[in-house]
């Protein structure tokens, strides 16, 4: 009884000290990665890694593969959101197209899923095009994100060294589509790539995180292997502080993607459903009274 009693208690507190579904660990925080709901081909092919979470390793159908194009996985610790990829976060890659940098994370509150997973060609603009956060979308559905956190600086290996601000979604805010356009897949299913920070509202500036480059698999939780054959290091961005979402911490939808929307991201926080805290809580409870007892 004593086992069990030790064994309920441990159960709870990863319960009440994440407030959310459980995933799979990482090395900073629970892995909250979902699919992007796009692939091509069977699995394991760099179009197609499977879909639980299935994201580490992949692009988008007929995009560029490699890991330096790999955006790899959302991991949360708290409040502390970190995005780990392949990708070079800080400078983007530069194929022939020209350079390809890193967008605005987008979040979207509640329970109610923003558009994604478009499929390819669905109508969507790129090339730099503007549309509307609450447009409504060749599929029927909204992106109507909430907040967008853009980063403003990258400096590796200081912590806390780096900057970024954080956007309010107003009525009329608009987002920029990426820049693939031509003979080229248009990559709609990983729109949209960032704000167009004129039209949202900025309540937080200059706060701060700290960029890691030169991450090892173990250290980053992902795999770096290429289709060279190479293993190639990890870079992250960690300590994004979502406190400003408030109760919805544990409850919201998050995107990012590069320029050329090579690889879609996504992420979801699910909240334990309040009876399973009740649960949890009666049996800390009985387990205590019964071992009392004895």
């Amino acid at each position: 009884m004593k086992r069990l009693f030790l064994l309920t208690c441990a159960l709870a507190l990863v319960v009440s000290a994440s407030g959310v579904a459980q995933v799979s660990a990482g090395p900073f925080g629970t892995d909250i990665t979902i699919y992007d709901k796009s692939k091509q081909g069977t699995y394991p092919n760099w179009r197609n890694r499977g879909e639980n979470p299935g994201e580490d390793q992949e692009v988008e159908p007929n995009a560029i593969t490699g890991q330096r194009w790999d955006m790899e996985g959302f991991q949360l610790q708290g409040n502390s959101l970190s995005i780990i990829a392949g990708f070079d976060l800080a400078n983007g890659t530069n194929p022939n197209v020209g350079p390809q940098l890193l967008g605005s994370l987008f979040l979207k509150v509640g329970p109610t899923p923003p558009a994604y997973g478009l499929p390819a060609n669905a109508g969507t603009d790129d090339n730099h095009n503007v549309w509307f956060n609450n447009a409504i979308l060749p599929n029927g559905g909204q992106w109507n994100y909430d907040y967008a956190v853009v980063f403003t600086s990258f400096n590796p290996g200081g912590v806390n060294a780096s900057t970024y601000d954080v956007y309010q979604a107003l009525p009329g805010s608009q987002v920029i589509m990426h820049g693939i356009s031509g003979g080229m897949n248009t990559m709609e299913e990983s729109n949209p790539w960032k704000i167009l920070d004129s039209t949202w509202n900025k309540i937080l500036a200059n706060q701060t995180f700290t960029y890691l480059t030169g991450l090892n698999d173990a250290q980053a939780g992902y795999n770096g292997l290429d289709p060279d054959g190479n293993t190639y290091p990890h870079n992250v961005i960690q300590g994004v502080n979502l406190a400003f979402l408030g109760a919805y911490v544990n409850n919201f939808w998050a995107h990012i993607t590069m320029d050329c929307g090579n690889d879609n991201l996504m992420g979801h926080v699910v909240p334990i459903p309040g009876a399973w805290l009740l649960l949890g809580s009666g049996l800390v409870g009985l387990a205590g009274l019964r071992l009392r007892r004895k």
